[in-house]
């Protein structure tokens, strides 16, 4: 895993960054609404906390999860240019 992390950041891509984005973002949706299938699996995915087995979570996972609403994500991980729900959300031409 920690292979992979660093080959992704040589090609300038800030997996680490992109996956804790990822991770605040999962926290500030509504997930009241119909998520769907796809939105239910993000958010098992990107909620670390979900899990009864993940009781040491790092330190940086659970601080990605706990960021309040006041606050956006975009901005606290902004070397991270498009998270993945600006993939499934915006349209191909905008990225």
């Amino acid at each position: 895993m920690m292979d992979r992390s660093l080959r992704a950041s040589r090609i300038g891509y800030p997996a680490r960054q992109c996956l804790l984005k990822s991770i605040c973002e999962t926290t500030q949706l509504d997930w009241k609404l119909n998520a769907g299938v796809l939105g239910d699996l993000l958010h098992i995915l990107f909620t670390p906390s979900s899990s009864r087995f993940e009781v040491d979570l790092h330190k940086e996972y659970a601080e990605a999860e706990k960021v309040d609403g006041t606050r956006k994500c975009s901005e606290i991980y902004s070397t991270c240019k498009y998270g993945i729900y600006d993939y499934i959300t915006l349209p191909y031409q905008d990225l």
